[in-house]
């Protein structure tokens, strides 16, 4: 089988993108390997720092052997990142003054992140002060924040 070009929505490729959308708007971005198990950290314009958690959208090609995906097997990764992501940044949440936050993909056709994250609980949310940021394709971003019902676009204040 060869090789498949990585799709825009793969974890890495929506790490990149954040990361660079982060830098364009003057966010302090920590270099990946002095970080111990988060995907990205990060200091904003007013000094507060960041711990990023981000998933990707699973791969809609072909599986190792060649075999087409079926609709089950990505429905069924994308709900076990989803929990993968809010375990992982539950157990990073080790200091008050550090804010947490989940980046998901902004899928153009599916908005299971949107959904599911819309529909957890506003007390959760609010009560575990987590952030939640959508990556578009082309850099677009929306967020989240913990108090809010609905993603707004981005401002230069996310707070």
């Amino acid at each position: 089988m060869k090789p498949v070009k990585p799709e825009w929505h793969n974890e890495d490729q929506v790490e990149t993108k954040f990361r660079r959308w982060l830098e364009n708007h003057g966010w302090h971005v920590q270099l990946r390997p002095g970080m111990t198990g988060s995907d990205i950290c990060a200091t904003d314009s007013r000094g507060i720092s960041w711990v990023f958690e981000v998933k990707g959208y699973p791969g809609t090609f072909q599986k190792r052997d060649g075999a087409n995906k079926s609709r089950n097997i990505i429905v069924s990764q994308r709900r076990t990142w989803l929990i993968e992501g809010l375990g992982q940044i539950v157990s990073r949440m080790t200091k008050e003054n550090v804010r947490y936050a989940l980046v998901f993909p902004d899928h153009p056709t599916d908005k299971y992140f949107e959904t599911k994250t819309l529909g957890m609980p506003h007390f959760l949310r609010s009560k575990l002060s987590l952030w939640i940021y959508l990556v578009g394709s082309e850099m677009r971003v929306r967020i989240l924040a913990p108090e809010s019902d609905q993603f707004t676009e981005w401002s230069n204040d996310p707070a």
